[in-house]
């Protein structure tokens, strides 16, 4: 059964059109198809050498190919927008442009998402501006589906809804990142390292290649524990062949002329009944509230020079004793 489709053509503007439309039924694998087929001639416009034809199919199936120009609009598995045929050339890169403005100029901004085929590159590539050819995306067609170069830079935001998240795997190969302007950068890599778990490497073309952690606000940082109480909580061992503590004081005041040093009766009467130092913590407090390495080297120090200064008196007091004995022998002979 034939059905016609009546197309209303509304022409804006100074273009002259000239319209061939026709609606026909033919049979491909035993179905009656049922399309529409319309032609336009720009008359003034060197559009596609000044020809092109559109050909809609309702129902799909076969087509044909026509003039210099073919596009298949079809809802056959879906809806199909297709530049099937560009000048005769079946080679020809088929792509489908939306235009801002309506205008087929370079000048103008136009989208285009497309399918080169192999006479060039095989690929899905959506880009904006043909005049500057800024590729927003480009998937490449190989064994595993992956991201080409994206060229200009944008901001990439991705959000999975399945439980693995968002997984980069390589052959053997980090994964780069490039932060910074291109006259500063080099690569900063993640990867596997090969005596087991992740190595993060930062690569700059000058300077020192710092790596930095940097929690925002008063956010902190965690190692082998979630619950961190400073900018960096350890929950384990750290190794290090050389620890700098920065401190604002020492302990030389104990030399000065005006300190007084406990007297020794004082110290011994202290530590009979408290059990440890004066000023020091007491191993329960440790225990308790851990140590501050400055304020308790600074402390220790304090002890050390009073020991000192302890030490020298009493080699004083052993001197004149020493002395005192040997006038006593001295008159005793």
């Amino acid at each position: 059964m034939r059905k016609f489709v009546w197309l209303y053509l509304i022409l804006l503007g100074n273009n002259v059109f000239s319209q061939d439309i026709s609606a026909s039924a033919f049979c491909s694998g035993g179905n009656v198809e049922r399309w529409v087929q319309l032609s336009e001639e720009l008359a003034g416009t060197d559009f596609l050498g000044g020809s092109e034809r559109i050909e809609l199919e309702i129902s799909g199936g076969s087509y044909q190919m026509y003039g210099k120009a073919v596009y298949l609009i079809s809802s056959r598995d879906g809806l199909k927008i297709s530049a099937h045929q560009v000048n005769g050339e079946l080679s020809s890169h088929h792509e489908v442009k939306i235009y801002d403005n309506g205008a087929a100029s370079n000048s103008q901004d136009k989208y285009i998402i497309g399918i080169k085929i192999p006479s060039g590159w095989r690929n899905i590539c959506i880009r904006a501006r043909a005049l500057k050819k800024q590729e927003w995306l480009n998937v490449i067609e190989t064994t595993e589906p992956s991201l080409a170069d994206v060229t200009p830079e944008i901001n990439w935001s991705y959000k999975s809804s399945y439980s693995n998240g968002f997984i980069v795997e390589g052959n053997n190969t980090p994964i780069n990142l490039r932060p910074s302007a291109p006259n500063d950068w080099q690569y900063h890599s993640i990867y596997s390292h090969l005596s087991g778990g992740m190595a993060i490497q930062p690569k700059w073309k000058t300077g020192s290649e710092n790596l930095l952690l940097m929690p925002s606000g008063t956010g902190n940082l965690g190692i082998g524990t979630t619950t961190p109480d400073a900018k960096l909580t350890v929950s384990g061992k750290i190794h290090a062949q050389e620890v700098k503590v920065t401190i604002d004081a020492g302990a030389d005041f104990v030399f000065g002329n005006n300190y007084i040093l406990p007297k020794l009766e004082d110290v011994e009467k202290f530590v009979k009944t408290n059990k440890h130092l004066p000023g020091i913590q007491s191993e329960k407090e440790m225990q308790e509230n851990g140590l501050l390495l400055a304020e308790m080297n600074i402390k220790l120090l304090q002890k050390i020079e009073e020991l000192t200064l302890y030490i020298i008196k009493q080699q004083k007091e052993i001197d004149n004793l020493k002395f005192e004995l040997q006038q006593i022998k001295d008159q005793s002979k």
